[in-house]
């Protein structure tokens, strides 16, 4: 059996931006490496908040055009993830995870997403490095 992964927002940006500078030049040259390794290692989750962030991300940061990030998200996110749902329960969940790990809103809805995707890693760049989650997750930042 596979190996599940949570794949946090930062992630996809920096392998779907071109760089603007050496610090993101390197991020994006280490998230390309890591999307290829874990593609083949891993079956991957991300969430409906993750492809809104992408989307909003890529239009307002980036000037891309808005269907340009649609069919970028939908091509390149949603082509390699099981896209989890938010519900009602993630929103229960998250709100326990602020009051035991606080962690912002924000964060708290990814974790719970990659829980309730039954996932054993949650990769994101902004989040607590090696932090266990639920006995079941724990955070990689797969920059350090």
């Amino acid at each position: 059996m596979t190996d599940k992964c949570f794949i946090d927002t930062n992630l996809f940006i920096y392998a779907l931006t071109d760089p603007r500078d050496e610090l993101d030049q390197a991020k994006h040259k280490a998230a390309l490496s890591f999307f290829k390794e874990t593609v083949q290692a891993f079956e991957i989750f991300t969430s409906v908040q993750v492809l809104n962030e992408s989307h909003s991300i890529l239009t307002k940061k980036f000037k891309v055009p808005d269907l340009d990030a649609y069919n970028l998200v939908s091509s390149a996110i949603c082509n390699i993830s099981i896209v989890q749902s938010l519900t009602v329960e993630t929103y229960e969940l998250a709100a326990s995870l602020r009051t035991e790990h606080h962690v912002s809103f924000w964060d708290s809805l990814i974790m719970a997403s990659a829980l309730e995707s039954e996932s054993s890693y949650l990769f994101s760049e902004d989040m607590q490095h090696d932090k266990e989650v639920g006995n079941q997750l724990i955070i990689t930042n797969p920059f350090k």
